[in-house]
């Protein structure tokens, strides 16, 4: 949507297309991708919603418009489900654990990073 805020983006996608309400959640990584032949680039936000527990969970409720499955499933396991450049987003988001700046999926020289928050994988 015109001028809505990546956060704003955020809430509206998760809970369009799964049923889920975020409330809160933390910028993960900013990622630059340069625009490709037939595709834009520009600056994808990667934000942790926390964990949700299995009430929220049971009250999923897909788009089927825009999803034909899903599933639960252990870090490792998604990453592995993931297209290239959004499985190095999220790796290097991950192993970080703080806020992270990106340019194709991948750290920047010289570019220092946010240290506050936590390591969600080794």
């Amino acid at each position: 949507m015109d001028g809505e805020s990546p956060w704003g983006a955020c809430v509206r996608e998760v809970q369009e297309e799964c049923g889920i309400i975020v409330s809160s959640g933390r910028l993960a990584c900013m990622d630059f991708r340069p625009p490709r032949e037939g595709k834009l680039g520009g600056i994808r936000y990667l934000f942790d919603c926390g964990a949700f527990d299995d009430e929220a969970l049971a009250e999923i409720v897909i788009q089927t418009e825009e999803i034909s499955e899903y599933r639960i499933a252990a870090l490792h396991e998604a990453i592995r489900l993931l297209r290239d450049p959004i499985k190095r987003r999220v790796r290097a988001a991950c192993a970080f654990g703080g806020t992270i700046y990106l340019e194709d999926g991948r750290p920047v020289a010289g570019v220092k990073m946010s240290t506050a928050g936590r390591k969600l994988v080794p």
